[in-house]
């Protein structure tokens, strides 16, 4: 039988006989397999096949169009569906700088290494396994933490995945909001059941590569709007919307789907069914949507047998770990656990309780006020992580969870093995993506890392979370009117106040001084509460503006205030913005990395800084730079910083 590769490769041009070569590769297409070295690289097919496509075409001009016809024929997808071949390609090439798949701004790719195709070659030498990828833990940790307070770490049954082949393509119009059903109940008191229907059948649905599903976040957000305003913020042609009614052990279910343009019923239908039958409704409803659609779903990760006592507790466990209210998280550990009970082998419940007690153990106060419960909790996310691992180790975030703890305790090696095994089954999680987005910044390649948070973003348009780090991206990227674009959308998304990312504020200043928007970066500013980057700001802005009076005193006052590392790359900043470049660079060796990875993300801010652009070409801030490039490889590597390139302006 043949291979995936073949299969995604058979229509290419030349002959599956043979191979090509270039550089110390070559590319096998009779074993689908890109080796070097004798060792086997492993590829997705569809990566595979883009590799192929540019090896036939090398030195010209390659259009996305182009790609798009060779390797998706009967498909329609997304500019997405190449950038993550290109993201996985240059990663496994090493192509860090993207000098060997060039890219020409607004016209297309270009492979630039000599290629030589020979016939009928010999079978590439048996395959070994090669790691995929290292990430940047310390940093992958410090999203992941804060991705966990936004929407409950172990997030269990968001879309997005798909299978490994097709990850990202999109059949458009196919896309769904499947809403949070209401809850009907005499008592009122069942909104942990119609959110958990709700969610498993975005996780049933979001299985079929061709439908684009929206993530829980931003689905959940749009309660009680119209469905046309629905359709319209979320981007999307059709809306599932339901009703939940429990009495006793009975239970009615209600489903409508709705064309999003029209707003007309495509189908309304009721289940009538106990409590014994919620998991097979779930996947009714599912399959129901799916046929309206004419996709195909897969059983990939969904539950399909456990105890309906152990699933009701779960979901009531996994309700209050998103409300996230006081004393939530500790009731959530608690239901996990009543679950597991009556059903051990249950992964879903252990993977919940390993994010609830790994929550729980963040607390710094309670390691200081209990340190016997805090022992007590350290057991109890160790027990939970091998008990997931046990029962679900399928599960990509099973194994993410697993990350993390090996992590916190000290174990990269074993860290970055479950981090390969989440990747292998699921690259397309969304806790899978944080990594990578991480890893990408973290390895220099900071556009990559731009692309895959975009694509996140259609699917999850309200995490104001996620939007947050693309704008810091995009400006870390230099694609400063992208920026700007892209933090009007969030001012217009956000509707509450309290909903408001942390940091828009300051990341809105820094984009207009960025974009020439000096006046309003003045009064974006002075809006800031931390001094320290309220004088920084100020100081540049006003320099933008012409008004040396105004951005000297901000800088001397800044210059007082400048008591850590921040501050003091603030103040680095400002003087590389006046040409003080000798001011600069006397405040940038003040910056300590420490010998050991951080987890503030502080080295990509040095290295990716817009503002210390000005001192590019100078030979000083070149070598400076080349250092905190090797430190954030070094994290990637969970290597001592300090022990393979100090950093030195020498």
């Amino acid at each position: 039988m043949p291979s995936a590769s073949h299969e995604a490769t058979a229509d290419l041009g030349q002959s599956l006989r043979g191979r090509y070569l270039f550089d110390d590769y070559e590319l096998d297409l009779g074993r689908g397999s890109l080796v070097r070295g004798g060792e086997e690289i492993p590829l997705r097919p569809k990566s595979f096949a883009v590799l192929q496509y540019l090896l036939e075409h090398a030195g010209q001009l390659v259009t996305r169009q182009e790609l798009m016809a060779a390797v998706w024929p009967d498909v329609v997808v997304t500019d997405d569906s190449i950038a993550q071949c290109l993201i996985e390609l240059r990663r496994m090439l090493g192509d860090d700088q993207r000098r060997v798949i060039r890219t020409v701004p607004r016209r297309g790719l270009i492979f630039d290494l000599p290629v030589r195709f020979e016939e009928n070659a010999s079978p590439a030498s048996a395959p070994s396994r090669r790691q995929l990828f290292r990430l940047g833990w310390p940093v992958f940790v410090t999203l992941a933490v804060a991705a966990v307070l936004l929407w409950w770490s172990t997030d269990l049954h968001l879309p997005g995945g798909g299978p490994d082949d097709e990850v990202t393509e999109v059949a458009k119009p196919e896309s769904i909001a499947v809403l949070r059903f209401t809850d009907l109940s005499p008592g009122g008191d069942q909104a942990y059941l119609a959110d958990g229907i709700s969610e498993e059948i975005m996780h049933i649905l979001a299985q079929s590569p061709s439908l684009r599903v929206i993530a829980r976040t931003s689905s959940f957000a749009v309660e009680g709007q119209p469905v046309a305003e629905i359709a319209r913020t979320l981007d999307v042609t059709h809306v599932l919307e339901g009703s939940v009614r429990k009495q006793g052990d009975e239970i009615r279910i209600t489903a409508q789907l709705i064309d999003a343009e029209t707003s007309s019923h495509l189908w309304s239908r009721t289940y009538d069914r106990t409590l014994e039958d919620i998991l097979g409704v779930q996947r009714e409803i599912a399959n129901n949507v799916a046929e309206a659609f004419e996709v195909v779903l897969t059983d990939k990760g969904v539950v399909n047998h456990v105890d309906p006592r152990a699933y009701q507790l779960f979901l009531e466990a996994r309700y209050l770990h998103f409300r996230g209210g006081d004393g939530d998280l500790l009731k959530a550990k608690e239901r996990y656990e009543a679950s597991l009970k009556i059903s051990p082998e249950f992964a879903p419940a252990w993977t919940g309780l390993s994010a609830a007690s790994g929550n729980l153990l963040l607390e710094k106060q309670l390691r200081e006020q209990d340190p016997e419960e805090y022992e007590r909790l350290q057991e109890i996310n160790r027990n939970a992580t091998m008990q997931a691992l046990r029962y679900g180790p399928e599960l990509p975030e099973v194994q993410m969870r697993a990350a993390r703890y090996h992590y916190f305790n000290g174990d990269l090696a074993r860290a970055r093995e479950h981090v390969e095994a989440a990747l292998s089954i699921d690259p397309d999680h969304w806790l899978v993506r944080s990594a990578l987005v991480n890893e990408l910044t973290y390895s220099g390649q900071i556009e990559d890392a731009a692309e895959l948070l975009r694509s996140s973003a259609q699917r999850d348009p309200l995490n104001m979370f996620l939007r947050e780090n693309l704008v810091m991206t995009l400006v870390r990227a230099r694609q400063y009117e992208e920026a700007r674009v892209e933090l009007k959308k969030i001012s217009e998304l956000v509707i509450v106040q309290a909903d408001k990312p942390r940091h828009l504020d300051s990341q809105r200043a820094r984009t207009q001084i960025l974009t020439g928007d000096f006046e309003d970066a003045v009064a974006s500013a002075q809006t800031l509460t931390h001094d320290s980057d309220r004088l920084h700001l100020l100081a540049i802005a006003y320099q933008g503006l012409n008004r040396e009076t105004e951005s000297a005193d901000n800088l001397s006052r800044l210059i007082e205030v400048a008591d850590d590392k921040w501050s003091a790359l603030n103040v680095a900043e400002v003087f590389a913005q006046r040409g003080d470049i000798d001011q600069a660079l006397s405040w940038l060796e003040r910056l300590d990395l420490e010998p050991n990875c951080d987890t503030d993300n502080f080295a990509p801010a040095v290295y990716y800084s817009p503002f210390l652009a000005a001192l590019d070409g100078t030979a000083e801030w070149e070598s400076y730079r080349a250092g905190v490039l090797q430190v954030m490889r070094n994290c990637l590597l969970g290597l001592d910083l300090a022990a393979t390139h100090p950093l030195s302006m020498h």
